[in-house]
């Protein structure tokens, strides 16, 4: 053992120059300083010697700010199995009757005395036959020291690590409960279900402080996430379930179930189940003449009506699948295809990532964003980290981030690009700035998909296309450059692009020496903006390297001219 024990029942207000001078009152020296959070602690003494010397005077003894201390030896979940480790026992007992009262809990395989210089108490390791009986005895030790009952109301255990390994049934289940982990999580990480729930009814599936919605999802035990929406023009709002098959074809039911009893209540009339589907599943679910959609609705009982294809943009790539009927037929008509959808994933990754895939087919170097990559002195020059500062609504921060930052995470993650939100320059501010760092590909990647998640929040309108301002650092020396003469280079940077390109007048140059470029547009007019105004800048440093390169060309020849001439007079001194 290690010598590191856990400390829990802390108070709050523990620190730890609170445990040091507590283990230092009592002569127990310590190897590093305590790791305190709140409500325990790590504590690494020097020894094992001394670790058990804390155990017998600290657990169950002292008391710090007011409460009493537990201590127990820190171990590993996966080494807590059949050892167990029991001290404070009176040196008065004998060994035969410690002996019989440890295997109350189960079969002994081993108790042995642990050497600890103390006279008045005895510390012994007990094996247990299998893990089951190690939990047993711990727990009824313990329970027993708290009750006070008999002799054993002097005895504490803590678990210590046991390296052996399991036994051969413990050893298979253990492996097979990884497996099936490991095969539920990859699951639930494959294609999520994806339901419109009117408005209308989405406070009644909430619940009163979400007790409703919670109930479902620890029922059915499903993630459920539901998209802000602050626009009134729609009249639904997307829900993402996220669980196994199963736990989705249930939370679904009962999200349906729930909906129609409240539509009766309210009046509303029937409530159709709709399923969003992304467009690239769309041919394979309906499949060749439609014999796909028709054994669907075969072997539900229910019909299923699909969206017209140009209802798809850029911003909105999925489609709407209208299951009419009762309950168990709209259900099983979406596990049906649900279920299609995940043998798709399964069978090809590329078409499946929906969360994902930025721009399904999109060709980055056909569009003419980027260069070919053949060009090595383009990408020589430009694939170096770019700066770029995103403006977005404040009320978007919280849904770009994500709950506890998983959003913004998982956008880094994917794109290659650092990013982070801004601080708040004013109180009252409408926009936030979010800063992304990286390479050219990564800031296409990153900023599409918060132009993306700009549109599926609702905070532009439907028919409205999502115009962020981005701003880009430029050296004040090519200000002249960008903007042409008369203003003559950036009126044809805005006709070829669409984008509203603005160089501020009357700037100060920053430490740097750089001054800033507003573009406005629809994703690809900033994009295609961007790239044009950035290389133009690579167009420029080759340039104003050109005459530093020839200087140092001819710094170097006379240099070696000047060598030359010298080595030569040195030659002619010599043969005079």
């Amino acid at each position: 053992m290690s010598g590191r024990l856990y400390l829990g029942n802390l108070a709050p207000q523990t620190t730890a120059a609170d445990l040091e001078a507590l283990f230092e009152e009592h002569s127990l020296p310590l190897r590093y300083s305590p790791l305190v959070r709140k409500g325990f602690a790590f504590v690494d003494c020097q020894d094992n010697d001394t670790a058990l010397r804390a155990l017998h005077l600290f657990s169950g003894k002292v008391k710090l700010h007011g409460v009493v201390l537990y201590l127990e030896h820190s171990v590993q979940r996966r080494l807590r199995l059949r050892k167990i480790q029991v001290w404070n026992i009176p040196s008065s007992i004998r060994w035969e009757e410690l002996t019989n009262k440890l295997s109350q809990y189960g079969t002994v395989i081993k108790c042995e005395k642990v050497d600890f210089e103390n006279d008045v108490a005895l510390v012994v390791n007990v094996t247990y036959a299998t893990k089951d009986e190690a939990a047993r005895a711990l727990g009824s030790i313990n329970s027993d020291t708290e009750e006070g009952q008999d002799e054993m109301a002097h005895f504490i255990a803590s678990y210590i690590p046991d390296d052996a390994p399991l036994e051969q049934g413990d050893e298979k289940r253990s492996n097979r409960l990884r497996q099936l982990r490991t095969l539920e999580r990859k699951e639930i990480s494959i294609c999520p279900l994806r339901l419109l729930v009117p408005s209308k009814l989405l406070g009644a599936l909430i619940g009163k402080e979400g007790a409703t919605i919670r109930a479902i999802t620890k029922e059915t035990q499903t993630r459920i996430d539901i998209a802000r929406q602050d626009s009134n023009i729609l009249n639904d709002k997307a829900m993402t379930i996220r669980s196994t098959l199963e736990g989705c074809t249930k939370a679904c039911r009962q999200i349906l179930q729930l909906l129609r009893k409240e539509a009766e209540k309210t009046g509303l009339g029937d409530v159709d189940l709709k399923m969003l589907v992304h467009n690239s599943f769309v041919g394979h679910l309906i499949g060749k003449a439609g014999r796909n959609l028709k054994a669907v609705e075969e072997e539900s009982g229910a019909k299923v009506v699909i969206s017209r294809r140009h209802d798809v943009s850029l911003y909105l790539p999925e489609r709407t699948f209208i299951v009419e009927g009762d309950v168990n037929e709209s259900c099983c008509a979406v596990s049906l295809l649900h279920k299609h959808i995940r043998d798709i994933s399964e069978q090809n990754a590329e078409a499946a990532s929906m969360e994902c895939c930025l721009l399904p087919g999109l060709n980055l170097t056909m569009s003419g964003i980027f260069p070919c990559p053949q060009d090595f002195n383009f990408a020589r020059r430009v694939q170096h980290p770019e700066t770029v500062r995103l403006q977005i609504p404040a009320q978007a921060v919280g849904a770009l981030i994500g709950r506890k930052g998983r959003h913004i995470q998982q956008l880094a993650r994917f794109s290659g690009a650092v990013i982070r939100i801004a601080p708040v320059s004013e109180e009252d501010a409408e926009e936030r700035t979010v800063v992304i760092v990286g390479p050219p590909e990564a800031q296409f990647k990153a900023q599409g998909i918060i132009f993306r998640k700009m549109k599926e929040e609702s905070f532009f309108l439907p028919r409205e296309e999502v115009n962020l301002q981005v701003s880009i650092d430029i050296p004040a020396e090519a200000a002249g450059r960008v903007i042409g003469r008369g203003g003559r280079t950036v009126g044809e940077l805005q006709n070829l692009t669409n984008a509203e390109v603005l160089v501020p007048r009357d700037q100060i140059p920053d430490e740097q020496g750089n001054i800033i470029v507003n573009i406005k547009g629809h994703f690809f007019a900033s994009q295609m903006a961007q790239r044009k105004i950035l290389e133009m800048l690579a167009q420029l440093r080759y340039c104003w390297n050109v005459p530093r390169l020839r200087r140092q060309r001819e710094q170097r020849d006379e240099g070696a001219e000047r060598e030359q001439r010298e080595q030569r007079e040195q030659r002619e001194q010599s043969e005079q």
